[in-house]
């Protein structure tokens, strides 16, 4: 994810240590994991959230069990567009939750939202 991706989330979300901890537990420690769901407590109740937390980025980490470290997780969160929140209704949780390793890219079109403003670039990575 390009920089401006980045100061976006610094803007629009404070990562918390503790939903960093909690995706890194979810996890199993490899890939990603994603949550969509409403989190009252860090950010403002009404506001339905796409979580995703990533790490083991360094190579070969994820098969060398080295993910142990709370450092090496990165969180990035977005608010889904109230108009986009039709598209999660009658999903559970559980049905939103996923340990692949996918770029923002595939998520996005996975799940049809724009979750990056269209001036942000997206690094696209094979993997």
């Amino acid at each position: 994810v390009t920089k401006s991706a980045i100061d976006y989330v610094k803007r629009e979300f404070e990562a918390i240590p503790l939903v960093e901890r909690a995706i890194l537990k979810l996890a199993n420690h490899s890939g990603i994991r994603i949550q969509i769901g409403r989190f009252p407590r860090i950010y403002s109740p009404s506001s339905l959230l796409f979580v995703a937390g990533f790490w083991c980025e360094g190579e070969g980490k994820a098969r060398d069990g080295e993910c142990e470290r709370e450092e090496e997780t990165r969180t990035e969160a977005y608010a889904i567009p109230k108009q986009a929140e039709d598209n999660f209704n009658g999903l559970s949780l559980d049905d939103l939750l996923f340990d692949y390793r996918v770029s923002i890219a595939d998520i996005e079109k996975t799940t049809s939202l724009l979750l990056l403003p269209q001036s942000m670039d997206v690094e696209k990575k094979n993997r």
